[in-house]
């Protein structure tokens, strides 16, 4: 990151801020670059149970941006199933949705399937590019417009550590509190 801000400073000027401006960072496992069935199906289940927190980090411009509804918005499907449970039992609905029998296809149309095709990526988390040839990753467009190596850095490590995060979670306890149970 510093070779290329040093490198841009360098040729380029800094345009101006902005708030339209934002940033997608792509994450994918290394050597393999592409997530398992178990590592897809605990990072969707990841993305919604922290969803309310996330959205907390943005920066406000980013909250309500057309570019990057949260997930359980912009789909339809994860929507209606989230809406129609107590916030636990949609939970456990979505973790028993999220079971052995889906493919990286069933994952990608319940987290972000919606009545226009063409904006189905819009959302803070992009499934897209785990199948079909993609590049493997899946695409957090939350971020806003980065400007210099810190924040971009910052960013960079906060998407590979939810990630991260999100693949190392062993399950998740059916007990009257949901909780989620770690790797370490």
């Amino acid at each position: 990151m510093d070779v290329f801000w040093n490198s841009w400073d360098r040729v380029f000027h800094m345009p101006e801020s902005s708030i339209v401006c934002g940033s997608h960072i792509h994450v994918s496992p290394s050597p393999e670059m592409e997530f398992d069935l178990s590592q897809l199906r605990n990072i969707a289940f990841g993305i919604v149970y922290y969803e309310p927190l996330v959205i907390r980090l943005l920066p406000y411009h980013r909250q309500n941006n057309k570019y990057c509804r949260p997930n359980t918005l912009r789909s339809g499907p994860l929507y209606d199933l989230m809406s129609s449970f107590h916030e636990e039992a949609a939970l456990r609905e979505l973790w028993d949705a999220l079971d052995d029998g889906v493919d990286e296809e069933d994952i990608r149309d319940l987290m972000q399937s919606g009545p226009e095709p063409k904006q189905e990526r819009y959302v803070l988390w992009n499934f897209d590019n785990i199948f079909g040839g993609g590049s493997g990753s899946i695409e957090f467009r939350g971020g806003p417009g980065l400007r210099g190596p810190v924040k971009t850095k910052r960013w960079i490590s906060f998407v590979v550590a939810f990630i991260h995060m999100c693949t190392n979670l062993v399950s998740f306890s059916p007990s009257s509190s949901f909780t989620c149970f770690y790797r370490h």
